[in-house]
């Protein structure tokens, strides 16, 4: 087998049909039709299931699907949620190589999988290949945010760039490089990047859909900070590029110490235990900051600093790269 489309959905009926035709109508499945869609539905009770399951019945050859069970009561994390979903479909794709999709997202250019699978075969030592993408709305409205991500080194990419995994197609061996807990959108940039090179392929093959009701709108600004720190662990925990790290979740970790006071609030909880699972409790640490002894408040500086320190330097070295390519 190819490649494996995963499309992970949840509650997005309106949206699922589309995302999976633009997996179904690449054009790879014409050249050699070694190809597969997993469907991946973390729980939908609008529809979507049923939906699913017309779609299976119309190409049993070319989809399969699984839902997750959502037990109530039930503590939801949706990064952990995202991550489950997508570590399930990856043990069940067949694919040499990867392309994972949101159910409210589109791939644009018919050629993505084709483009990026010739190139993968043919670079043995490159790990994955990524293209540019626009957002958009309902509304018509879209927005290409023209980073250059070409025009950056590895580091400088992890330290301070965000780009959708949905950019990218990846060899499944990539996975081997999966962090503990988190593999969605960022983790899975991650795994993407220490696995090895990256090959950038101009053009704007995918389209991220803008909408006020998707999960992580839902989180207010010091939630996803706080997320931001489980990732953080999780990265640290495995080591890859560990001052592009600690540049990356600088301004998330300032923000939720300033913050700190509110960490005790009943809707924390569920992260602060489950920072506590793992090495490096930073979010701990920070929860805990004023009743510290003084000696640990100084190693949390010392990080906060260093943190501060590193993010400066990539941006410096960000800005040189952009001039010198």
């Amino acid at each position: 087998m190819k490649i494996s489309f995963i499309v992970v959905s949840y509650n997005e009926k309106e949206y699922l049909k589309a995302a999976i035709d633009s997996c179904l109508s690449q054009e790879i499945w014409n050249e050699d039709k070694e190809a597969e869609v997993i469907i991946g539905d973390d729980g939908s009770d609008d529809g979507s299931i049923e939906l699913i399951k017309t779609m299976v019945a119309e190409c049993p050859e070319q989809i399969k699907y699984f839902v997750m069970e959502r037990a109530e009561p039930q503590i939801i994390i949706p990064p952990l949620r995202v991550s489950n979903v997508i570590k399930r479909a990856l043990a069940m794709a067949s694919g040499d190589y990867i392309q994972i999709l949101s159910a409210d997202d589109l791939l644009l250019d018919s050629k993505k999988a084709s483009s990026a699978v010739g190139f993968l075969e043919n670079h043995p030592d490159y790990s994955c290949c990524y293209t540019d993408y626009k957002k958009f709305w309902d509304d018509g409205r879209d927005k290409y945010p023209g980073d250059k991500m070409h025009s950056f080194s590895r580091p400088v990419l992890w330290a301070l760039k965000y780009c959708h995994i949905s950019c990218y197609v990846f060899r499944k061996s990539v996975t081997e490089d999966l962090l503990d807990r988190l593999c969605d959108d960022t983790g899975m940039f991650y795994s993407c990047y220490v696995s090895g090179k990256a090959k950038y392929l101009p053009g704007v093959s995918f389209g991220y859909r803008q909408r006020s009701s998707g999960i992580m709108h839902s989180s207010d600004d010091i939630e996803k900070n706080i997320m931001e720190l489980l990732l953080f662990q999780d990265t640290l925990n495995k080591g890859g590029y560990p001052k592009s790290t600690k540049a990356r979740f600088c301004l998330p970790l300032i923000r939720v110490w300033k913050r700190r006071k509110s960490l005790p609030d009943n809707k924390f909880e569920k992260y602060m235990l489950e920072s506590q699972k793992c090495d490096n409790d930073i979010l701990g640490r920070v929860a805990n900051y004023d009743r510290m002894h003084r000696m640990d408040k100084s190693k949390l500086c010392i990080l906060m600093i260093k943190c501060g320190f590193y993010r400066a330097f990539f941006q410096c070295l960000g800005f040189w790269e952009s001039i010198i390519r």
